[in-house]
Protein backbone atom coordinates (compact mmCIF):
# COMPACT_ATOMS: atom_id res chain seq x y z
CA UNK A 1 0.00 0.00 0.00
CA UNK A 2 1.68 3.63 -0.82
CA UNK A 3 2.12 5.89 1.69
CA UNK A 4 0.01 8.42 0.67
CA UNK A 5 -3.24 6.03 0.50
CA UNK A 6 -2.72 5.44 4.20
CA UNK A 7 -5.98 6.49 6.65
CA UNK A 8 -4.93 9.56 9.37
CA UNK A 9 -3.23 7.50 11.94
CA UNK A 10 -5.32 7.76 15.41
CA UNK A 11 -3.93 5.99 18.44
CA UNK A 12 -5.95 3.17 18.51
CA UNK A 13 -4.82 2.40 14.99
CA UNK A 14 -0.93 3.15 15.28
CA UNK A 15 0.35 0.57 15.50
CA UNK A 16 -1.13 -1.14 12.25
CA UNK A 17 1.25 1.65 10.79
CA UNK A 18 3.82 0.61 9.60
CA UNK A 19 7.22 2.00 10.09
CA UNK A 20 9.50 2.52 6.89
CA UNK A 21 13.24 2.61 7.17
CA UNK A 22 13.16 2.94 11.07
CA UNK A 23 11.33 6.25 11.35
CA UNK A 24 7.63 6.35 12.08
CA UNK A 25 5.28 8.50 9.84
CA UNK A 26 5.69 11.49 11.07
CA UNK A 27 4.62 13.52 8.01
CA UNK A 28 1.65 12.25 8.65
CA UNK A 29 1.70 14.91 12.05
CA UNK A 30 2.75 17.57 10.25
CA UNK A 31 0.26 19.76 10.78
CA UNK A 32 -0.90 18.32 13.87
CA UNK A 33 1.77 18.47 16.42
CA UNK A 34 -0.73 18.18 19.59
CA UNK A 35 -1.32 15.17 18.20
CA UNK A 36 1.64 13.72 17.29
CA UNK A 37 2.53 14.67 21.11
CA UNK A 38 -0.88 12.89 22.45
CA UNK A 39 0.33 9.63 20.35
CA UNK A 40 3.68 9.68 22.04
CA UNK A 41 2.69 9.98 25.65
CA UNK A 42 -0.13 7.10 25.11
CA UNK A 43 3.15 5.09 23.25
CA UNK A 44 5.22 5.59 26.43
CA UNK A 45 2.27 4.93 28.82
CA UNK A 46 2.04 1.46 27.15
CA UNK A 47 5.65 0.92 27.33
CA UNK A 48 5.47 1.61 31.00
CA UNK A 49 2.23 -0.61 31.73
CA UNK A 50 4.46 -3.72 29.70
CA UNK A 51 7.12 -3.35 32.41
CA UNK A 52 5.79 -5.34 35.44
CA UNK A 53 4.22 -8.03 32.98
CA UNK A 54 7.64 -8.24 31.24
CA UNK A 55 10.04 -8.72 34.54
CA UNK A 56 6.92 -11.21 35.46
CA UNK A 57 7.31 -13.41 32.28
CA UNK A 58 11.02 -13.30 31.89
CA UNK A 59 11.53 -14.11 36.17
CA UNK A 60 8.77 -15.72 37.58
CA UNK A 61 10.21 -16.54 40.89
CA UNK A 62 10.64 -12.95 42.18
CA UNK A 63 8.68 -12.18 45.29
CA UNK A 64 6.93 -9.19 43.65
CA UNK A 65 6.32 -11.79 40.70
CA UNK A 66 2.30 -11.09 39.74
CA UNK A 67 1.48 -9.34 42.75
CA UNK A 68 -1.89 -8.07 41.37
CA UNK A 69 -3.16 -11.68 42.11
CA UNK A 70 -1.63 -12.41 45.09
CA UNK A 71 -5.39 -12.61 46.38
CA UNK A 72 -5.72 -15.44 45.02
CA UNK A 73 -2.30 -17.20 46.35
CA UNK A 74 -3.36 -20.68 44.88
CA UNK A 75 -3.59 -19.46 41.29
CA UNK A 76 -0.90 -17.34 41.77
CA UNK A 77 1.66 -20.09 42.31
CA UNK A 78 0.15 -21.97 40.00
CA UNK A 79 0.77 -19.43 37.23
CA UNK A 80 4.38 -19.42 39.08
CA UNK A 81 4.94 -22.63 38.10
CA UNK A 82 3.71 -22.62 34.97
CA UNK A 83 5.75 -19.61 33.63
CA UNK A 84 8.78 -21.07 34.99
CA UNK A 85 8.55 -24.21 33.79
CA UNK A 86 7.98 -22.08 30.32
CA UNK A 87 10.98 -20.51 30.69
CA UNK A 88 12.92 -23.79 32.01
CA UNK A 89 11.76 -25.26 28.35
CA UNK A 90 13.41 -22.02 26.83
CA UNK A 91 10.46 -21.29 24.84
CA UNK A 92 9.56 -17.51 26.54
CA UNK A 93 11.01 -15.78 23.96
CA UNK A 94 8.32 -16.34 20.95
CA UNK A 95 5.60 -16.45 23.88
CA UNK A 96 6.51 -12.77 25.36
CA UNK A 97 4.44 -10.84 23.74
CA UNK A 98 1.46 -12.79 23.95
CA UNK A 99 1.93 -13.04 27.74
CA UNK A 100 2.66 -8.93 28.18
CA UNK A 101 -0.32 -8.55 26.06
CA UNK A 102 -2.38 -11.27 28.29
CA UNK A 103 -1.67 -9.77 31.40
CA UNK A 104 -1.92 -5.93 30.18
CA UNK A 105 -6.02 -6.88 29.71
CA UNK A 106 -8.30 -5.74 32.62
CA UNK A 107 -10.97 -9.01 32.24
CA UNK A 108 -7.60 -11.29 31.97
CA UNK A 109 -7.64 -13.13 35.36
CA UNK A 110 -5.30 -16.06 36.73
CA UNK A 111 -7.84 -18.58 35.54
CA UNK A 112 -7.44 -17.66 32.27
CA UNK A 113 -3.56 -16.80 32.52
CA UNK A 114 -2.99 -20.70 33.30
CA UNK A 115 -4.88 -21.81 30.42
CA UNK A 116 -2.54 -19.54 28.09
CA UNK A 117 0.53 -21.08 29.96
CA UNK A 118 -0.99 -24.73 29.55
CA UNK A 119 -1.25 -24.01 25.80
CA UNK A 120 1.81 -22.62 24.99
CA UNK A 121 4.05 -25.51 26.98
CA UNK A 122 2.26 -27.41 24.67
CA UNK A 123 2.92 -25.53 21.75
CA UNK A 124 6.55 -25.21 22.83
CA UNK A 125 6.43 -29.70 23.29
CA UNK A 126 5.35 -29.58 19.61
CA UNK A 127 7.95 -27.15 17.95
CA UNK A 128 10.80 -27.83 19.58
Amino acid sequence: MPLADLPQPTPARLAWIRIREGRPLLRLYKADQPALAKVIRRYLQTLGDCVGPFCDVMVPGHSAAFASWSGEPKLRNEVVDFSDKLRRIGAVANLVPLLVACRLRADFGPKQYVSILKAAERYAFRSV
